[in-house]
C-alpha cells in the first residue's frame, strides 16, 4: 500500500503492510507502529499541530518507511530460501 492515510485516518499493523508470514513479524511491525504512532503524535500535540493533518500522518509513514522496507525484504528473502532448499 502506498499511502496508508488519508485525512483524519491512518491504518496500521496488517492494514498497512503485509508481509509473509513465514518468519511471525507481522505482529512485532504491528506493535512498532503503535509505538512510533504515539510519539509522532505526542510530538505534534505538544507543538500545536491538529493530529489528523496529513502531514503529520505522513511524518509517522516516513518514519516507519524503512523498518517496514527492511522486514519486508528479510521475510521475503527467508521465504525464498526456504523455497530454494525444497527445489
Amino acid at each position: 500500500m502506498k499511502q496508508p492515510f488519508k485525512n483524519r485516518i491512518i491504518l496500521i499493523g496488517d492494514a498497512a503492510h503485509t508481509i509473509h508470514p513465514l518468519a511471525g513479524q507481522g505482529f512485532n511491525l504491528s506493535i512498532e507502529d503503535c509505538f512510533d504512532l504515539y510519539d509522532t503524535l505526542y510530538k505534534a500535540k505538544s507543538i500545536g499541530k491538529d493530529l489528523g493533518k496529513v502531514s503529520v500522518l505522513k511524518e509517522y509513514c516516513n518514519s516507519r518507511n524503512n523498518r517496514k522496507n527492511f522486514i519486508t525484504l528479510a521475510t521475503t528473502s527467508i521465504f525464498y530460501l526456504f523455497q530454494s532448499q525444497n527445489n
